[in-house]
């Protein structure tokens, strides 16, 4: 499992149970000032989820009670002030 970003940020750890996860308290409290309180909760969405990262826009926008559009702006943030990177898969 990464516990660095490319960018410097720190990633969850996640441990082996399914129900538990932990982020370092200054990333908390520096997203808790740096992010909207919608993308605050998508990335601790994002840190609940141990294993699998599966999971659709149509879910997280019911479960943070937003639009899926939302959702794809909420990234957006996410990305564009370092905590989300996102690597595509390349198709062979």
């Amino acid at each position: 499992m990464l516990t660095k970003s490319t960018k410097g940020k720190d990633i969850v750890m996640h441990s082996q149970d399914a129900y538990k996860c932990k982020a370092p308290t200054y990333e908390v409290l520096e997203s808790m000032k740096e992010l909207s309180s919608n993308a605050f909760k998508l990335l601790m969405y994002y840190y609940s989820k141990s294993t699998g990262w599966k999971f659709t826009d149509a879910e997280i926008a019911n479960t943070l009670d937003v639009t899926v559009k939302t959702v794809g702006i909420l990234r957006k943030e996410l990305v564009d002030k370092e905590y989300l990177y996102i690597l595509k898969n390349k198709k062979t």
